[in-house]
């Protein structure tokens, strides 16, 4: 249920969390901002503070991963720091995407981000494939099969375009 692009729930790091059948869907649709980092390897508390979030409760990170190949596996990808990710939760935010196949490092045992995205309520959806799209405001719909209790599931994810005005 982790493969390819996927919504991770509450439960992923907690027995007590809702499954992915019961996160809600007004977490899963609704107004979301693209923004590109061009880290090397962390996503830290700095790069996220320092980019406009007023308003934004879905935010979606473009990095270098979505130029890795679809056929390859590249375990130096880029991650979140804890402080980072506990910031974004702080400030508000109800869903977290990526273009990296985690929010935390490869190596990790202990999954320090995913821990606090999720201890703030915060949804994550890895793996994107944001190759061709640019920054801005879209409405996203990520909709992750329903599979009773799990702790994830596979999704397809849709950005549109939101209308001026």
């Amino acid at each position: 249920v982790h493969a390819g692009t996927h919504v991770d729930a509450p439960r992923h790091n907690s027995d007590a969390g809702l499954g992915i059948d019961r996160v809600p869907l007004d977490v899963l649709i609704g107004p979301a901002r693209v923004v590109t980092l061009t880290v090397k390897e962390a996503i830290t508390l700095a790069d996220v503070a320092s980019l406009d979030l007023t308003g934004v409760t879905r935010l979606i990170v473009h990095t270098r991963d979505s130029d890795v190949p679809n056929d390859v596996f590249d375990g130096d990808l880029v991650y979140f720091t804890p402080d980072a990710a506990a910031w974004l939760g702080r400030q508000g935010m109800r869903l977290i995407g990526t273009d990296a196949p985690s929010v935390d490092p490869v190596s990790s045992a202990d999954l320090t981000a995913h821990l606090a995205f999720l201890r703030h309520d915060v949804v994550i959806v890895e793996n994107l494939c944001l190759r061709h799209v640019p920054d801005g405001d879209y409405e996203v719909m990520a909709l992750p099969l329903c599979i009773a209790e799990s702790d994830g599931a596979p999704a397809r994810v849709v950005l549109r375009t939101l209308s001026p005005g």
